[in-house]
């Protein structure tokens, strides 16, 4: 079940719309998106259609992702952020070493 809510608020000397369309599943919050407009028609339009895109086909707004297992997830990070030399880096790099004996 997908609804939204809008929000109008004042930012400076302007009024702008703050937006959040969610979706439930099981009682739990499966999907959430937020965007902010000046105008409350604009800001109803995206609403709506962000609904009827989650309603008529919710895989097409995870495309692109991929299921990885939390070793390959370390992997992927240790290779995106190789070139530093950062503390998370190398205690991802150790806990990967140490625990999931991925070499």
């Amino acid at each position: 079940m997908a609804f939204y809510s809008i929000n109008k608020r004042l930012r400076g000397e302007r009024t702008v719309y703050s937006t959040s369309v969610k979706q439930k599943n099981k009682g739990k919050i499966v999907f959430s998106k937020s965007k902010t407009f000046t105008s409350r028609s604009s800001a109803l339009k995206w609403a709506r259609g962000l609904i009827t895109q989650l309603e008529a086909d919710e895989t097409s707004l995870v495309a692109g992702y991929k299921e990885v297992s939390f070793g390959e997830l370390i992997v992927e990070y240790e290779n995106y952020k190789a070139k530093s030399n950062r503390p998370l880096f190398l205690l991802l790099q150790n806990v990967r070493r140490r625990y999931l004996l991925v070499h």
